[in-house]
């Protein structure tokens, strides 16, 4: 059940002293009869979630090699349909990918805790489920914006360069 309990906020270090604040926290119970916080993260181990941490962690490099393969294949397609566009699209498509990523990681990081980190101090059972994924989130975001650069990088040179010069 929930039941509505006074807890003092975390006071700041500071040069001035501040009485607490009172909050009032809403305290649901575990299955096994420990208190668990609504605004604490708990175990998100469902399968939806895991997959929006993998698509945030490996969604970046997926985007490029997907640019990869496909600008790759459809060079001859283009060229002999004169269907330049398509190079355009599969460019577009696997940005989109990539940014796509960058966003489910934000997304994932903010459900961990978002700002500050708080990589210490998990005062869960399960921080070391809480600290793998913050570093998917975090590592998601930081590939997910590398490939990102990377596909905008290969994408330039169809602007310039005509992909079926010979």
């Amino acid at each position: 059940g929930r039941a509505n309990v006074r807890l003092p906020a975390l006071q700041q270090p500071s040069r001035v002293t501040r009485q607490p604040a009172q909050k009032v926290l809403r305290i649901s119970m575990a299955p096994d009869g420990r208190p668990v916080r609504a605004n604490q993260m708990q175990r998100l181990d469902t399968t939806k979630y895991s997959i929006i941490l993998w698509y945030a962690f490996l969604g970046g490099a997926i985007g490029w090699k997907l640019q990869l393969m496909m600008n790759y294949s459809l060079v001859p397609y283009a060229c002999a349909r004169d269907a330049g566009f398509t190079i355009h699209l599969a460019s577009a498509v696997s940005l989109a990918v990539a940014l796509g990523a960058g966003v489910a990681a934000i997304v994932a990081w903010r459900r961990t805790g978002g700002y500050p980190f708080g990589w210490e101090g998990d005062d869960t059972e399960d921080g070391a489920t809480m600290t793998r994924e913050r570093f998917m989130a975090v590592g998601g975001l930081l590939m997910s914006a590398f490939f990102a650069l990377v596909i905008a990088g290969q994408w330039i040179p169809t602007f310039i360069l005509d992909p079926c010069w010979s």
